[in-house]
């Protein structure tokens, strides 16, 4: 019998995030949204700053990253982030304050350089705020 289970790591250079067998995995690379079921093709993807959502027992449950690298092989997924935050983690009115502040300096900065920073503060202030609310 085929399991519909896989083994999802999701890890920051400083600590081990989540560890967990899972029905469903769906997060954001550079090249889109991506779902992830158990017996996956083996891939390797780019992450952007968004929302990572699993699915486990019946409950899904979310983690705001700020980018990293995804690997799939042998029925397991290996989430390598930047940051990788717990919705209880996470402040609220400090994501609320950098998404003003990124919002800010794309409407008012000419510099390509500015633009691009503010354009990924912001991506990932909103993933912690999507992250963030239940």
């Amino acid at each position: 019998m085929i399991s519909n289970k896989f083994e999802l790591v999701v890890m920051m250079a400083e600590r081990l995030v989540v560890q967990a067998s899972v029905d469903s995995l769906v997060l954001f690379t550079v090249e889109g949204q991506l779902a992830v079921f158990a017996n996956h093709a083996p891939l390797m993807a780019t992450l952007e700053p968004g929302v990572l959502q699993y699915r486990r027992d019946g409950i899904t449950r979310k983690l705001a990253v700020s980018g990293g690298f995804l690997e799939v092989l042998n029925n397991q997924a290996k989430v390598f982030a930047f940051t990788a935050e717990k919705p209880e983690e996470i402040d609220l009115t400090r994501a609320m304050q950098a998404k003003q502040k990124a919002e800010g300096i794309l409407e008012h900065s000419a510099a390509e350089k500015d633009m691009i920073k503010a354009q990924t503060a912001l991506k990932r202030a909103l993933a912690r705020i999507s992250a963030a609310k239940r």
